[in-house]
């Protein structure tokens, strides 16, 4: 699991939670910004982003723009 929240009119990637399979995946991080799901431009709507990853079938390609910028640590 994530959470998400609008940056400079972007999707950023707000925290991902310990222990999700995206946490231990490792390939997803807080401050990422979601461009593209299969293909299709996300926009600035965490609902829509949701309903297009609810609605994909198979398999789901992400296009992120990594950040590079240092993030806090996760809260204990």
């Amino acid at each position: 699991g994530v959470t998400f929240r609008v940056e400079d009119g972007d999707l950023v990637i707000a925290r991902v939670m310990h222990g999700s399979m995206i946490d231990r995946q490792g390939m997803l991080h807080a401050g990422d910004v979601i461009r593209e799901v299969n293909g299709r431009e996300v926009g600035k709507d965490p609902m829509a982003l949701q309903h297009m990853l609810r609605d994909c079938n198979g398999s789901i390609t992400l296009k992120i723009l990594p950040s590079y910028r240092d993030t806090p640590p996760p809260a204990q």
